[in-house]
This record gives C-alpha cells, sequence and structure tokens, in this order.
C-alpha cells in the first residue's frame, strides 16, 4: 500500500517536476519535493477523468497501465533534456 501510494502521489509528479525544471536549479530539494505531491494531485485525477470517457473505461488495468506508462514517458524525455542540456553545457564551456 505505501509503494502504491507513492507511486500514486509522488512518481508522476516528480516525472513532471523534472521535466519543467531539468534546465534550471530554481527550486531546492523540498520545493521539488512538494511540486512533486501538488503535480501527481493534479496529474492523477485528470488520468482518471481521461480514462472514464474514453473506450478503455474506468478499471484498474487500465489506470496501471496509463499511469505507468505516461510517468516512464515523461521521465524518460526529462532525462534527456537533463543529458542533453549538461552535454551542450560542457561543449560550450570547452569551446570558450
Amino acid at each position: 500500500i505505501i509503494a502504491a501510494g507513492a507511486f500514486v502521489f509522488f512518481v508522476p509528479g516528480y516525472a513532471l517536476t523534472e521535466l519543467i525544471f531539468s534546465t534550471r536549479k530554481v527550486a531546492s530539494y523540498m520545493e521539488r519535493v512538494m511540486l512533486s505531491i501538488i503535480f501527481s494531485l493534479i496529474f492523477t485525477p485528470i488520468v482518471g477523468l481521461v480514462l472514464n470517457y474514453s473506450p478503455i473505461g474506468l478499471s484498474l488495468n487500465a489506470i496501471l497501465i496509463v499511469m505507468s506508462l505516461s510517468s516512464i514517458s515523461i521521465a524518460v524525455v526529462a532525462t534527456y533534456r537533463k543529458f542533453w542540456y549538461i552535454s551542450t553545457r560542457s561543449r560550450s564551456r570547452n569551446i570558450i
């Protein structure tokens, strides 16, 4: 139950936070944790609403699959952005 709560209330929001703040050091660690919880509380009902009106329907398996795929895809995009930003920044330092 604790792992499921972390998955629903933290992981999607953390992936979104990393996507938004991946290239900037604007938010501290505690601010990122709070933003992760807030973004998760916004993101999870939106996924449920979309599933409710889709032909798939609102079932436990559909929620699990959609939340997993969306969290993983957002995290992959955030990681790509972060590493791309770090690599271009290190290349620009080597040129100058």
